[in-house]
């Protein structure tokens, strides 16, 4: 989580929620897209997280940082990291 920008929106599920706590804007993972944010933290270790990953994949998101046995960061496609 450390290849997290400070200065982006995140969305993340409850398990890594404290872990980027101290962000100006976080939002819980949901089953639907209830906040558009720059990145999206999925735990590749939840079933249900992994399904969301290829959904929220679908919906137009790009792959940003991942490690398959644990984390999988996405970014909105609008995002830009060099902005």
């Amino acid at each position: 989580l450390s290849c997290l920008p400070d200065d982006v929106s995140v969305t993340a599920n409850s398990y890594l929620l404290p872990h980027i706590a101290d962000r100006k804007e976080i939002y819980p993972l949901r089953d639907t897209l209830a906040y558009r944010t720059d990145l999206i933290v999925f735990d590749m270790r939840s079933e249900k997280d992994r399904a969301l990953y290829q959904s929220y994949l679908m919906m137009g998101y790009r792959l940003y940082n991942e490690d398959y046995s644990y984390i999988a960061i996405i970014a909105d496609v609008s995002w830009n990291e060099n902005k």
